[in-house]
């Protein structure tokens, strides 16, 4: 993809999580903007526009999802919720399962050194960690939906880039951004409260 379209869409993004921010002062929105600053550092690091390739731009998502969990951690304890629920280990099974396939089709298919194949893995653990956390904010909330919905599509827009290292996929670039933005929409709009029918 042009790496003008790309910032265009990390930027308006970023604009859109500084606005909800600003609107609803929540713990949650506070700790998504913060993420999302980092998101975009990372969009335009593999764009090209900040020196460091696809090893600093990974990291840059790596903080994100880091700071994704924190929130979605401060957000259940500050409605007396549980963070460790049933949802949260189910989902992590799942998800922990897809990264171990991905990571062993990475070290099958490619040629690189240790330490780039266990800081993917690492990655990789900030964001099924965090997939599994929003899942527990769901399960304690249900105006988080958005937010799960939005770490599942980043799970499965991360796993086509994995997958394009073992097997060309059709369209996978159109695939992998579609998904990425619906994820991105999904974290940021998450915990919008419903319109009371009452009124």
């Amino acid at each position: 993809m042009n790496k003008y379209i790309v910032i265009l869409i990390s930027i308006t993004f970023l604009i859109t999580a500084l606005y909800i921010f600003f609107k609803r002062k929540s713990v949650y929105s506070k700790f998504i903007f913060w993420g999302m600053l980092f998101c975009f550092l990372g969009d335009i690091t593999i764009a090209g526009f900040i020196n460091g390739g696809f090893m600093v731009g990974g990291s840059m998502f790596a903080i994100a999802h880091i700071i994704f969990i924190i929130g979605y951690i401060k957000t259940i304890r500050a409605q007396n919720g549980i963070v460790f629920n049933r949802e949260f280990f189910i989902s992590a099974v799942f998800y922990y399962a897809i990264l171990i396939v991905l990571w062993i089709l990475k070290l099958r298919y490619m040629q690189n050194n240790g330490g780039l194949q266990i800081g993917i893995f690492v990655y990789g653990i900030c964001l099924t960690t965090m997939a599994s956390l929003a899942a527990a904010l769901c399960k304690n909330q249900k105006k988080y939906l958005k937010t799960a919905v939005g770490a599942v599509f980043f799970i499965i827009s991360d796993s086509f880039i994995g997958m394009s290292y073992a097997i060309k996929v059709p369209y996978s670039e159109a695939i992998i951004w579609t998904t990425y933005v619906i994820a991105l929409y999904g974290i940021i709009y998450g915990g919008k409260t419903a319109v009371n029918k009452t009124l």
